[in-house]
């Protein structure tokens, strides 16, 4: 209800609701009439989003003359103080909504990037605007969950006429799989198109839940990078599995249905508990897995937690100092990733995993560790989800193969199972750096004998330097690419790539294999001098290139077309070359 200072109320009545507010004076030359139909409206809209308590019926506090011009700008995020809301339902008060915070996670996890991250790739929204500063407050992009998914999301009609009218938004997530949350977590989309108008939005659902638009792309707090993302906040979830679906829409072209996301909410923060210790002193007969009496084993450790859980969901191991072997045992992981960490105060140095032994559950990652061996993978039916996160990948020379996604060929064509995830980590002194991958995100690859990346589907804020084959199998040697698209040839993302010290032994971009549906985005690459070509692109191994765009990058060095074929809808735009690749048809340059 609301009430001018002179006794006339206006009620708003919804349902068994009634929003009052108190207001001793109005704003100079303002109708009450509309001051009281904007509090409604904001109020409908905050609360059908479940941003504010359960019901909000009274705002006491509510007393000066700019109040909805602060609700608004709290709604919009740009609000950082909160305002003292009470709220009461049939008499009874509750409490005003928790803030935001970051996962849980992200909070004890997340270091600091590698030296060289690039931290905001991108010159703005494909919209030609300038990426913003969204807060995490931004109540507009939080996720409402709805009841379940009854179906596969269709794909929605093309829209629009011009250059891509047929072609697809080419679009990926920028999020890890299966990982759990306890507070809020934001996941985010990269998506781009070869029309010039680029991408209208990217509309995301929570099972099944009302579907919200993002139509700019914004810089991720939690994730670094500039890209379309909404909010999940696990307070609004039941505890269990949740599913995200996304739609990227281009303004002309055919927009993306994206594979779901499968993540778990934990509001209750249960698995903080799901805790183990090992120690190189410790015992697995007289060891209960707690700091004081750790584990010698990591394997006793995640059976402890097997036995007191039903599963090792969202369990964390913590390790002490010295080396390690990951095997877990037969474990499961249904849900969540079970998780080998440092333990508190230890650095990555301090902690090393040499080797996996036995069967590894469904769902692992390794946080805050040196690792010098792969994670095994398990079958093509039943793969294992892997996530490195903010450690040290490496090996002992450029020419240790380690190959950190242990990928499974499928048997058909090309087709392999790709399950691997690398975010904020260090890979060097090895052969390749991370081929077959699904994801990697803000990492330095150095110490390279072989490729930086290969056949990996995302690569997004990344540095790669210094790679050197000499001496490795003299017979046939490595011939070193920073990117080499050999088995992997459709649905690619490179955006954000620098690459531009000691490569005189490297191609740069090496994909003249056919491709269909890759965008290369702010990629700044000088391999001078080098023995290959820094731009290499074509049909070599036959086939056709459809649906290519290069854009805001710089290459420095060769360029070529590498025994083109039918080439189509391939876009070049503001890249620069220090040796064009010349003309080509079904090449556009803008």
């Amino acid at each position: 209800m609301l009430k001018r200072s002179c006794g006339t109320t206006y009620s708003y009545p919804r349902q068994a609701k009634a929003y009052r507010f108190n207001r001793t004076r109005t704003r100079s030359g303002s109708s009450d009439l509309a001051v009281a139909a904007g509090y409604a409206r904001l109020f409908e809209s905050l609360e059908s989003r479940r941003l504010l308590s359960a019901s909000l019926l009274e705002a006491t506090a509510i007393q000066e003359p700019n109040t909805v011009d602060q609700l608004l700008e709290l709604a919009s995020g740009k609000q950082k103080n909160e305002l003292t809301l009470q709220s009461t339902t049939s008499g009874s008060a509750t409490s005003s909504p928790t803030p935001l915070s970051a996962p849980t996670m992200l909070k004890t996890g997340l270091q600091p990037p590698p030296a060289n991250v690039i931290t905001q790739p991108g010159s703005g929204s494909e919209s030609g605007s300038g990426p913003g500063s969204r807060s995490p407050a931004d109540f507009r992009y939080v996720l409402r969950p709805g009841t379940g998914f009854t179906g596969p999301t269709a794909t929605p009609a093309a829209r629009g006429t011009g250059l891509g009218a047929t072609r697809p938004a080419i679009a990926d997530w920028d999020a890890v799989p299966y990982q759990s949350f306890s507070g809020a977590l934001n996941v985010g989309v990269v998506a781009f198109h070869i029309n010039e108008a680029g991408i209208e939005r990217v509309d995301f659902s929570a099972n099944g839940g009302p579907w919200t638009s993002v139509r700019e792309m914004a810089l991720n707090p939690q994730t670094r990078v500039v890209e379309y993302f909404a909010t999940l906040r696990a307070e609004l979830f039941s505890t269990g599995p949740v599913e995200v679906r996304a739609i990227a829409y281009p303004t002309v072209g055919q927009p993306v249905v994206l594979e779901p996301l499968k993540l778990y909410a934990d509001p209750n923060d249960t698995f903080a508990a799901r805790t183990r210790y090992v120690s190189t002193s410790g015992s697995d007969t007289t060891g209960n897995g707690t700091a004081a009496a750790p584990f010698r084993t990591v394997a006793k450790a995640a059976s402890s937690l097997q036995s007191q859980y039903g599963n090792a969901d969202g369990g964390t191991i913590y390790l002490g100092a010295g080396t390690w072997d990951g095997g877990t045992g037969a474990v499961s992981t249904p849900n969540t990733y079970l998780t080998l960490k440092a333990a508190p105060g230890l650095a990555r140095s301090a902690v090393t995993i040499n080797s996996f032994s036995g069967t590894p559950p469904t769902k692992i990652r390794v946080d805050g560790v040196t690792i010098k061996t792969s994670i095994p993978n398990l079958t093509v039916t039943n793969p294992r989800y892997a996530w490195y996160s903010n450690s040290d990948m490496r090996g002992d020379s450029r020419a240790d193969n380690i190959n950190w996604s242990q990928t499974l060929w499928t048997g058909s064509g090309q087709n392999f199972v790709v399950t691997t995830y690398a975010t904020d980590v260090h890979i060097y002194n090895v052969l390749d750096g991370f081929r077959h991958g699904r994801l990697i995100r803000n990492a330095t690859v150095n110490g390279i004998g072989s490729n930086f990346f290969s056949d990996t589907k995302t690569v997004i804020n990344v540095t790669a330097y210094d790679v050197d084959p000499s001496g490795i199998n003299p017979s046939d040697p490595p011939h070193p690419d920073v990117y080499q698209a050999y088995s992997t040839r459709r649905d690619i993302i490179i955006y954000g790539l620098t690459a531009t010290q000691d490569l005189a032994y490297a191609r740069g971009l090496a994909m003249d294999n056919g491709l269909h549906n890759v965008a290369i985005v702010n990629a700044n690459v000088d391999n001078r001098p080098a023995w290959g070509a820094v731009f290499e692109f074509g049909n070599r191994s036959g086939g056709d290139t459809d649906n290519v765009l290069i854009k805001d990058c710089s290459f420095a060095g060769g360029a070529l077309w590498n025994t083109p074929g039918p080439t189509s809808n391939f876009v070049i735009e503001n890249t620069t070359f220090t040796n064009p690749p010349g003309p080509l048809a079904g090449v556009i340059y803008r």
